[in-house]
């Protein structure tokens, strides 16, 4: 399936967050800004990552001729979470 409509670009952006306090969820998102330059990023409540410097796994999935596969590598990041000022 190869995803045409927001609906089931949402589907497949979704994604499990695993902190060191539980599990939440977020989605990925690939900023393009004019300098044909991308920045992707995960977006996410603030309440499930809790420190600026918060360590989270999450699972990648990957397709084989255009269909689901079982492969998956689960990943742990380490970054500095940039969190809004006012909003959850």
């Amino acid at each position: 399936m190869k995803p045409t409509t927001i609906t089931e670009k949402l589907l497949f952006s979704t994604i499990r967050l695993q902190t060191s306090q539980g599990v939440g969820t977020g989605f990925y998102f690939l900023f393009e800004l004019d300098d044909n330059k991308k920045i992707p990023v995960f977006i996410t409540n603030k309440h499930v990552i809790n420190t600026s410097n918060e360590k989270v796994s999450f699972s990648l999935h990957f397709a084989k001729n255009g269909q689901p596969s079982k492969d998956v590598i689960i990943l742990t990041y380490e970054s500095e979470w940039i969190f809004h000022d006012k909003y959850d």
